[in-house]
């Protein structure tokens, strides 16, 4: 588990997971967040229990690295990917990385989903990965902790109108267009909106 720790965050770092991993607080004792500085790589670590460790990454693109080459884990470890709400550890390239998670996001189709667990995008979480070819955008489920280039999404529902509608008829702008059946009441109300004492036109008979 170290040599995987080691390859992106550096020996000295991984020996310090060690020691807080080990390190038992009193009861009453309060939580308490360590930070590492290691060059341009800043680490928080934060025990939460005996089962779980919080660590939080700058800069974040390293976070992308430590999940694509996590190893393969027992029944009983996991990693957890999530965003955290505490103040955000500076580096001079975490605002790139947030603006594009932040883009991302909002560029993912709501249909996504992830082509191994079959999870919907809600748990599929946009991050940044810094290559020597340059940076590009790589999706994680959060479900299964696997990276995808560009997750699938399912197709839209069928439209409600008929297709000889916009097909042959088209839209008229200034008309109000129903999508879906209407009930008496909404009928009644909109047959008293029209004009009265008016021809009905040729086309109607």
């Amino acid at each position: 588990m170290g040599n995987w720790l080691a390859e992106v965050l550096a020996v000295e770092v991984v020996s310090e997971f060690g020691r807080i991993w080990n390190y038992q607080r009193d009861a009453d004792q309060a939580v308490q967040q360590h930070r590492l500085a290691q060059g341009d790589i800043t680490i928080e670590l934060t025990k939460i229990s005996n089962m779980e460790l919080q660590v939080r990454v700058s800069p974040l693109h390293l976070i992308s690295e430590l999940m694509v080459n996590v190893p393969m884990l027992s029944k009983d470890e996991f990693v957890r990917v999530s965003q955290s709400e505490l103040v955000k550890l500076t580096h001079k390239s975490d605002t790139l990385c947030h603006e594009e998670c932040f883009l991302a996001t909002n560029a993912l189709d709501v249909h996504a989903y992830c082509a191994r667990c079959k999870h919907i995008s809600s748990i599929i979480i946009p991050m940044t990965q810094v290559q020597a070819q340059g940076r590009r955008i790589r999706y994680l489920c959060i479900h299964c902790n696997v990276f995808s280039d560009r997750p699938p999404a399912h197709p839209l529902p069928p439209c409600p109108l008929p297709v000889q509608v916009p097909r042959y008829g088209g839209f008229c702008r200034k008309e109000r267009v129903s999508t879906s059946d209407i009930s008496r009441e909404d009928f009644d109300y909109w047959l008293r909106k029209l004009p009265k004492r008016k021809s009905a036109g040729e086309d109607v008979w």
